[in-house]
């Protein structure tokens, strides 16, 4: 039995991507990435064909979000590195208070 939406394809030729008809497509985003990826985590996801389906579509969306993932990536070791260096900053700027701090005890002024 066919789910609603879905249109009935070809075989799978042997690990060939198969070709996503505009109303399988239309029924995934209809259902939304989310709700297709925590399907497809279950025991009965789709039935066969569409499961392959389903598949296809979620790897179209892994590769269009494929840019953006790698710039946020960039911007966060960007950013990771920043904190790090003032982190080194303020170590030493501390480290650097407490032996002015250490030779003003030592040797008073008065």
């Amino acid at each position: 039995m066919l789910a609603p939406g879905f249109t009935a394809l070809g075989r799978d030729s042997g690990g060939m991507s198969m070709t996503i008809s505009s109303e399988d497509r239309k029924y995934f985003e209809e259902m939304g990435e989310l709700y297709v990826r925590r399907a497809m985590q279950m025991t009965d996801r789709f039935p066969f064909p569409f499961e392959n389906l389903a598949m296809e579509w979620l790897a179209e969306r892994n590769e269009a979000q494929r840019p953006m993932r790698e710039a946020r990536q960039a911007k966060m070791a960007k950013q990771s590195e920043r904190t790090l260096r003032a982190a080194w900053i303020t170590a030493l700027a501390a480290i650097g208070a407490i032996a002015v701090a250490v030779l003003a005890w030592i040797f008073p002024l008065h």
